[in-house]
């Protein structure tokens, strides 16, 4: 079966805090990419496409910074307790703690370099046309 990833994925095993539509629910993050996360929740919900939420991903970097890697997040599919989420804009302090929680786990450094260098080319575009 061809990969139809854009990024690559890196399991962890976060707990996290998925906030839709004024509630609040824990889970634990499945995997995560520089695009986005599957997160899979302690309650079985559903989340439709479409809804935004905010995901709440809490790591050992918690400690050093005293507060959670917070993402503005919607909500692509979902099944059961299964929700896949994709990130929205967020400022360059919040991409930089991504990228870090990424790498310090991640096999392919390669790949990520990679997937760095697409979404250089895709804001330089982005940009460009504003």
């Amino acid at each position: 079966m061809r990969e139809l990833r854009r990024f690559q994925r890196v399991a962890f095993p976060y707990r996290i805090e998925l906030a839709c539509s004024g509630r609040s629910y824990q889970g634990t993050l499945e995997n995560l990419s520089l695009n986005g996360a599957l997160v899979e929740l302690d309650d079985r919900i559903s989340v439709p496409a479409g809804q935004p939420c905010t995901l709440c991903i809490h790591s050992e970097e918690e400690a050093e910074t005293n507060s959670p890697l917070q993402m503005g997040a919607e909500a692509i599919h979902g099944s059961s307790s299964l929700i896949g989420m994709r990130f929205a804009a967020c400022d360059d302090e919040t991409r930089g703690r991504l990228l870090l929680l990424v790498e310090r786990i991640t096999s392919d450094p390669d790949r990520l370099e990679h997937d760095l260098d697409r979404i250089r080319a895709y804001l330089a575009d982005y940009h460009s046309a504003l």
